[in-house]
């Protein structure tokens, strides 16, 4: 949906979508991952949205019922969760008994700067790229997930179940390669 509301505001505007996404300094391979259904990250919707004078959520607008505003939930609940990224970061940061500054330099930044970084991201005053995201991960020990990914997911995801989509609802069903999580769920419901 993303992808789609991105090609219409450049048609509208005149635009083609690789020189405008060179203009902002992002990757033109962006293009390519959002047509296949990647997300968003939140940096790059608030750069599209100054761009073309458009609230954030026009790129998640339901085509089908523009008077309505629908947003897809799924997407909204994912960019909402970007902006705790810095929350989760401080948090396992603590847990793993770091300071800002050893975070800053291992993963990468001078010593002179690294606390400051680490404390522009913990405050949310800004979101790491996604390489970064997957550094400060790697360094932290926790998967990029559990950075960027909400903490219900995270949890239901860890106990065998997904998130799928169903007549354009987001949807929580049980992985059917676990076979002991259906198990207990067909006795639960007292199929079993």
């Amino acid at each position: 949906m993303f992808y789609d509301q991105l090609i219409k505001l450049c048609e509208e505007h005149n635009e083609k979508p690789t020189p405008l996404l060179k203009s902002l300094g992002l990757s033109a391979t962006n293009l390519k991952r959002w047509q296949n259904g990647s997300t968003v990250n939140s940096d790059i919707l608030v750069k599209l949205s100054k761009h073309f004078g458009v609230p954030i959520d026009f790129f998640f607008e339901d085509d089908v019922n523009k008077q309505n505003k629908h947003t897809n939930l799924l997407n909204s609940a994912i960019f909402e969760q970007q902006g705790k990224i810095g929350e989760k970061i401080k948090k396992i940061r603590i847990k793993n008994s770091l300071t800002q500054k050893q975070l800053g330099i291992l993963v990468g930044f001078p010593e002179s700067n690294a606390d400051i970084r680490i404390a522009q991201y913990e405050s949310g005053i800004r979101v790491p790229k996604a390489e970064l995201t997957e550094k400060i991960a790697e360094v932290l020990n926790v998967t990029t997930a559990e950075l960027v990914v909400p903490e219900l997911i995270c949890q239901l995801e860890k106990l065998g179940f997904k998130l799928a989509m169903f007549d354009d609802e987001p949807i929580i069903r049980a992985n059917s390669d676990n076979q002991q999580l259906r198990e207990i769920m067909l006795e639960y419901m007292g199929k079993k």
